[in-house]
């Protein structure tokens, strides 16, 4: 019975998702960027795509860890070891873009 029940199921999502996607394989239309002309839109996804190469997922997930270790609202010892930390982190990407 119950595996019955989890076919059926499994062929519903299937079916659902066959049903989402669209039948011609066409590329995907990238939505315009309000308050930016195409040719700086163009020039906008470059810089976010630069951006986003840069991220690293080990960096964000060490400054996470020490963000979220401790409680950090306004004013107690880690709010201000936090604001000094993403202080410093800005200050590294400025020296980097120069």
């Amino acid at each position: 019975m119950r595996t019955q029940f989890a076919r059926q199921a499994l062929a519903a999502i299937v079916c659902a998702t066959l049903l989402y996607l669209p039948a011609g394989a066409q590329a995907p239309q990238r939505e315009p960027l309000l308050g930016f002309s195409d040719e700086a839109a163009a020039s906008q996804r470059q810089l976010e795509q630069r951006f986003d190469s840069l991220l690293k997922a080990d960096n964000l997930r060490e400054w996470m860890k020490f963000i979220a270790a401790h409680p950090h609202h306004v004013g107690s010892p880690h709010g201000k070891g936090v604001a000094e930390f993403i202080a410093e982190k800005f200050c590294a990407a400025a020296t980097l873009r120069s």
